[in-house]
């Protein structure tokens, strides 16, 4: 018998020993994947999802991921992101969001920092995460005290594996036209539901609408309009599934002042018009309770 002695003395990677907790887990798999969920973010938690199978476009914090099996997509706290899947590659995932979470240098609920990249491909490692994150949906599912307990240090695993993982790939984007591209998201998240054009943003930035265009294009995957659009229903789906506004309310909330004009556009980005996917979520949120 080979005996391999645990000697090396740690300092918890999470300061204060302050643990981070599992606030839920969930399994999401093709029929779901096939309806994009547009851009939306999470003020107080952190999430991170792991595609345990197929392709899809993941955009997240001002960059476009074409993404893919293996890969953990790690979204911060507060930071905007857009999911959708390749409709020709079935895709099946796991997320999991933690609260909580206050690793070494970085801030509270923040995996990554600004300059490292959001998504890791771990797929040397792919079947020791599956059978975590397995292990954690199926303990989270049995809503039991102990399970519940289980399923919060499996995920203080996930966390410090990834973190090693980090460690080893983290990417510096450092680009003077890339922080510039930050600089033009930024002001568009702030400001998306205004009467927002190129001309607009050309004029407050002191650039030219070709430049200014092209920089963002290169940043973030999508030109400043169809940012500015997907951003638009991304908030409107949070407002759909999280709120009792009327659909009226949401367009006027979300920068529509045509009501038409709203369904027409969240139509053809969702696949169904506004109060079909409120009716679609309410009763998927009633299966699950």
């Amino acid at each position: 018998m080979l005996q391999s002695f645990n000697s090396q003395k740690f300092v918890s990677s999470f300061c204060d020993n302050a643990n981070p907790y599992l606030l839920y887990s969930c399994k999401t798999e093709d029929n779901h994947m096939k309806m994009p969920r547009v851009m939306h973010r999470h003020e107080d938690k952190a999430e991170i999802v792991y595609i345990a199978s197929g392709s899809g476009v993941h955009y997240i914090d001002g960059k476009k991921y074409h993404t893919k099996k293996g890969d953990l997509l790690l979204y911060n706290a507060g930071v905007i992101h857009d999911e959708s899947a390749n409709p020709n590659d079935n895709m099946n995932v796991y997320c999991v969001a933690v609260s909580n979470l206050n690793l070494k240098g970085r801030q509270l609920n923040h995996f990554i920092n600004d300059n490292m990249s959001a998504v890791v491909n771990v797929e040397e490692d792919y079947g020791k995460f599956l059978n975590l994150f397995e292990m954690i949906h199926e303990y989270t599912i049995e809503d039991s005290r102990l399970g519940s307990e289980i399923a919060n240090y499996l995920l203080r695993t996930v966390i410090l594996m990834l973190d090693m993982v980090l460690r080893k790939k983290s990417e510096l984007i450092e680009s003077e036209e890339y922080i510039a591209g930050k600089q033009i998201k930024k002001y568009i998240d702030e400001h998306y539901a205004d009467n927002i054009n190129l001309d607009a943003l050309a004029s407050h930035f002191n650039m030219n609408l070709y430049y200014l265009s092209h920089i963002f294009k290169d940043m973030a995957g999508y030109s400043p309009m169809q940012y500015v659009i997907r951003r638009r229903i991304g908030e409107a789906q949070s407002l759909l599934i999280n709120t009792d506004y009327s659909v009226t309310q949401i367009a006027s909330v979300v920068g529509y002042n045509n009501t038409n004009h709203f369904h027409s556009v969240f139509n053809k980005m969702v696949g169904m018009t506004p109060a079909k996917y409120r009716k679609y979520w309410v009763k998927e949120i009633e299966k699950r309770k």
